[in-house]
């Protein structure tokens, strides 16, 4: 078997970007993917015909990281994303919207309007209760992490006494849809950790939405530029059931 500096396994963000930044440095790197599709969760694929994309697909404006590794593959975010100012909720039984304001450098008049608006949805009371739910979550994310970590997300939010509305309307559909796991499942360290990075870049918010399935725009181009290092074999992805090509089909 030919030699390798570094074995991979699982070609989802992780493992390509772990094999992107090996390769950078020279390595040569074997990338094993048991799926016919690369991206793991944030794959996207065709089933029977039918589009399948999985993922969380909204990037959120105020990360630098992710920027950073995708520039190491010669993707430009504005060539992927579309960026959003708004985010729209769809409240249980009823038929209105919450709207909120999700760009305050960028589109600054809807995030006042989504602060002061949605009171029928979003009384006041609701409001300030999950203003001082945020600002604890954050306070204890950097003062006292541990003991964040040793609560769930339900019961942090009885103990900062956000109303039942609140943690439906805001805190379940955000959560829900990042984690995919009802919000007793996850700590609120894992919660706010999230947000950790908007205590100094807030003023970046905004929420890019993907111009294409996760697979497409995202994770065959990162592996197509794996591939195109000299140091790496030429078919970089191997699996037992299948051999990835650099197309998907």
């Amino acid at each position: 078997m030919e030699q390798y500096d570094a074995v991979i396994i699982g070609a989802g963000l992780a493992g390509l970007t772990c094999g992107l930044e090996l390769a950078e440095k020279g390595q040569k790197v074997l990338l094993l993917e048991a799926e016919p599709v690369v991206g793991g969760r944030t794959s996207s694929y065709i089933d029977n015909g039918m589009k399948v994309e999985s993922g969380f697909h909204r990037y959120i404006g105020f990360y630098s990281e992710m920027p950073k590794m995708l520039r190491k593959a010669g993707i430009q975010l504005n060539e992927i994303f579309t960026w959003e100012e708004k985010v729209e909720i769809r409240v249980r039984k009823k038929e209105k919207l919450i709207t909120l304001g999700a760009a305050p450098l960028f589109g600054p008049k809807k995030t006042i309007m989504g602060i002061l608006g949605n009171n029928e949805l979003l009384p006041l009371r609701d409001k300030l209760s999950l203003v001082s739910f945020f600002l604890s979550g954050l306070k204890d994310l950097i003062t006292n992490p541990k003991k964040l970590d040793a609560c769930n997300i339900r019961d942090y939010a009885r103990k900062h006494k956000v109303s039942e509305d609140a943690f439906h309307n805001v805190i379940i559909p955000f959560s829900t849809g990042l984690y995919f796991l009802p919000p007793e499942r996850y700590s609120a360290y894992v919660f706010f950790g999230l947000l950790a990075p908007a205590i100094k870049r807030f003023y970046k918010m905004r929420i890019g939405a993907f111009l294409g399935g996760m697979t497409d725009v995202m994770c065959q181009p990162m592996a197509e530029a794996i591939e195109k290092k000299a140091v790496l074999s030429k078919q970089i992805i191997k699996s037992v059931s299948c051999t990835w090509t650099g197309k998907i089909t």
